[in-house]
């Protein structure tokens, strides 16, 4: 059963997952982590629950399935949409989330180093604007002359704008030399303040995240790795090979981390985690296991098949998936509750000669 966090039942992959959960969620509350095989699906699920037990109650957390997309064109929104929900994890205690399985196959910073990039700024407190404007940077936000979306933010003399994620509107904060002195939001049309907050929190605008360790150690790390995978492609090859990496090096040494680097994170990593590592002691929902990993070796394949055409058939340190991740994920599976499809039909059709048979009935008498 539910409460007991293991078994199996026979439902829809949709419609009826979104009922088994949401009637439990009504009566017990509780955290659900309900795994989609993909990002269609997921949505479906996502879309019938925040109708069933309201969108307050729902996070839906997306990923891009076509790594080939998400390198060239990443979605903002969906980065977005990302930070919020593993923002909000970390807050609630009665939540349903939805994902799928390109999701939780994503490499993420740990929780607590994510928290520790959350910026705290409250008013009649002091701070030194260089030290946001350098900590701004590193989480991602793009500094601008005027903000116009989300993940930006600027700086005139003692005044900053800030544009959160987490937040519908944009911030402003006045500083009267290092003390904070007011916080408003203000409409990015108009640029006239809506309302007066006393505190606020900002988020990372990325979820590529590096402790102080796998800064120090990543050049290294990747430069061992490349010195030993030079010595397997053709050495026709390895002065781009190395001017791509050197590139990178760079880009990332200076915090300029765009999801092209993305390759590299699970390689860099000292530990890796999941979406669901932001979700600890929660109810884990697995729909349709067989479609789910037949997903997985599609992911699987689709990511090798990238990385083969896009490094110059370097090896193992651009991986997308390391063993690890596909530990947790198969061990996830051993021991979630399975939302099986295989016998919907069957009953389906039942139940359709039964009311027909009741018809009948009616009928005669």
């Amino acid at each position: 059963s539910l409460s007991n966090k293991k078994g199996s039942f026979v439902v829809d992959d949709t419609i009826g997952v979104a009922l088994v959960v949401a009637s439990n969620f009504k009566k017990n509350g509780g955290k659900y982590n309900v795994i989609a095989s993909n990002l269609y699906n997921a949505q479906k699920v996502y879309d019938l629950l925040s109708c069933f037990i309201g969108e307050e109650n729902c996070l839906f957390y997306p990923v891009d399935e076509m790594l080939r997309v998400e390198s060239v064109a990443s979605s903002k929104e969906m980065l977005a949409q990302r930070l919020y929900v593993m923002d909000e994890l970390l807050k609630k205690d009665n939540y349903v989330l939805i994902t799928h399985t390109a999701s939780i196959l994503r490499f993420l910073p740990s929780p607590e180093l994510f928290k520790e990039k959350v910026l705290h700024f409250k008013i009649d407190n002091t701070y030194n604007i260089e030290d946001i404007k350098k900590v701004l940077i590193d989480n991602g936000y793009i500094r601008v002359n005027k903000i116009d979306q989300s993940m930006q933010f600027a700086i005139r003399g003692d005044i900053i704008d800030i544009f959160s994620v987490n937040n519908n509107n944009p911030i402003r904060m006045e500083f009267f030399d290092d003390t904070l002195e007011s916080i408003r939001f203000f409409d990015i049309a108009t640029q006239r303040s809506i309302s007066k907050i006393d505190e606020i929190s900002i988020l990372p605008s990325i979820d590529i995240i590096l402790s102080k360790d796998e800064k120090e150690d990543f050049e290294d790390k990747i430069n061992t790795r490349l010195a030993f995978d030079v010595t397997n492609i053709d050495c026709n090859l390895v002065s781009s090979l190395k001017d791509i990496v050197n590139n990178d090096i760079d880009h990332i040494k200076n915090n300029h981390i765009t999801e092209n680097l993305y390759k590299y994170y699970g390689f860099i990593q000292n530990s890796h985690y999941s979406i669901l590592d932001y979700s600890n002691n929660s109810i884990n929902i697995v729909c349709n296991k067989e479609a789910l990993l037949t997903t997985t070796d599609i992911l699987n394949k689709e990511v090798s098949d990238y990385f083969m055409d896009h490094t110059i058939k370097v090896l193992c340190w651009v991986h997308y998936l390391c063993i690890n991740h596909l530990i947790k994920f198969y061990h996830l599976i051993k021991q979630s509750i399975v939302l099986h499809l295989q016998v919907v039909k069957m009953i389906l059709f039942l139940m359709l000669v039964l009311l027909l048979v009741g018809l009948i009935q009616l009928l005669v008498h």
